[in-house]
Formats: C-alpha cells, structure tokens, sequence
C-alpha cells in the first residue's frame, strides 16, 4: 500500500478516499466521538486522552488507576459505537497511552476485537527526549514492529520515517 496522508480531519488514502476519521476529543474525560460525524469512515482514530484539562496539557495524574479507568470505559463505549469499524488509538507522550509499555498494554490487555494502534513514535517523544529522538524511536519500533495489533505508524517527521523504513520497510506510513 502507497502511503497515507494525515489530515487535520481524517487520513487519506492515496486515491483521496478517506482511510480513517480523525477525532480530537479526550477520552479520559470521557467525551466520546459524535458517530455522525465519523460514520462514514473505515476506521476511527482517537487520542488516548489526560485527565488535565486540555488535551495536550501535563497532568501527574495521567499514569493512575482513576484515569486508566476512565479510558478503559470510554474506549468501551467507543468501540461499541463503531459497529464493525476498527478504533485507532493513537499514543501521545501527555496521555494514558504514552509509551511502549502503555501501548502494549492496549494491544494486549483489552479485550475489544474491533481496537487496534495508529502508532505516532514522535508524539509519544517529551522535550527532554527529542534530543536523542533516534534512540527514542529506534527502540519505540524495535519493540512493537510487526505486532499485528498496529495498522500504521505516523512519519512525518524525518528521523521517524527514516528509521521506520529501515526497522519496519512493511509498515503502513501516514505522512
């Protein structure tokens, strides 16, 4: 398959179709996404979420129980919500879903047919680590390449798609 492209919207296929609906919403607040709005689409791609107040911003209480919780039911009522269609999480450094482990535990421990990973190695990336972002990412692919639980990996950025041509050359790319 020739690579996706990432929209503010969604992710198109290369003849323009749409591959996924994107949704911006935090499901650790347990805010779900409007299904009319992404009905259409083959695929669902929702950020994990935080329990701080905006969707990108830093809370300590983002790696506890309460908010594993909280997303673990939210993903539920999702999942449900998309029928057949598949539900990609997609990790970010701020979120419950943030790391390896955070990812594998999604992949491994939730038991939702429907639920698989839109990796996104440079978002799961704090300032502090993007000065040896290639050790970062190297390990992040090294770790999760191939796992069957994972449908594309985000390469926009140059060390990321570099690296992932040459740990993972099968991957799906959404650049």
């Amino acid at each position: 398959m020739a690579d996706l492209r990432l929209l503010p919207d969604r992710i198109a296929a290369p003849d323009g179709s749409t591959w996924a609906a994107l949704w911006h919403g935090n499901l650790v607040h347990a805010e779900v996404p409007d299904a009319g709005a992404v009905l259409e689409a083959p695929r669902w791609v929702v950020w994990s979420g935080t329990p701080a107040a905006g969707l990108f911003d830093e809370s300590p209480l983002v790696w506890g129980s309460p908010a594993w919780a909280k997303f673990d039911e939210a993903l539920r009522v999702v999942a449900a919500a998309a029928g057949p269609r598949t539900v990609l999480v997609r990790p970010h450094a701020r979120h419950v879903v943030s790391d390896l482990p955070s990812c594998l535990r999604v992949l491994e421990r939730t038991n939702i047919p429907n639920l698989r990973l839109l990796l996104d190695p440079a978002s799961m990336l704090t300032e502090d680590m993007k000065t040896s972002a290639q050790d970062h990412v190297t390990r992040i692919l090294e770790g999760i390449a191939g796992h069957p639980g994972v449908d594309a990996v985000v390469a926009q950025d140059e060390v990321v798609a570099r690296i992932c041509e040459r740990e993972w050359p099968r991957a799906v790319m959404v650049r």
